[in-house]
């Protein structure tokens, strides 16, 4: 399964987005960011790498994040 996939499956808690910049294409830290988060009780919106800011902002508030984390 998919990284999302199994994001999704354990969400319970309040949301967080967490997405790598556009031009930024490393996602490996956020990925270990994101595990952490979702052990800690919260929802991880993962959206990936190189990702624009509208659609992380666009996906905070459909989502009511919290927070949103960029690696």
């Amino acid at each position: 399964a998919s990284q999302r996939a199994l994001l999704a499956e354990t969400a319970h808690g309040p949301a967080v987005v967490c997405a790598t910049p556009a031009g930024e294409r490393h996602d490996l830290g956020l990925a270990l960011a994101s595990v952490l988060l979702v052990l800690a009780g919260l929802r991880v919106i993962p959206l990936g790498a190189d990702v624009p800011a509208a659609e992380i902002t666009a996906a905070a508030r459909t989502a009511s994040a919290v927070a949103v984390v960029l690696g």
